[in-house]
């Protein structure tokens, strides 16, 4: 499914290092992935949701 740009695929059928090959082998510089929020905080608002964004760089020789 392709919109705006955005390419959603399921990355449960990817092992790590086949997830970090299809990054780099199509240009991508942003993963992200759905999250469900936990019951009791989706109960104070259903709107709400709590993030964290994680950012790792790579090198020139891919490493961290």
């Amino acid at each position: 499914m392709v919109s705006l740009g955005t390419v959603f695929f399921m990355a449960a059928n990817l092992n790590p290092q086949a997830l970090l090959d299809l990054i780099k082998n199509e240009g991508y510089d942003l993963a992200e992935a759905f999250v469900t929020q936990y019951e009791a905080l989706q109960a104070l608002s259903l709107s709400g949701l709590n993030t964290m964004r994680i950012t790792i760089q790579l090198n020139r020789n891919d490493e961290m």
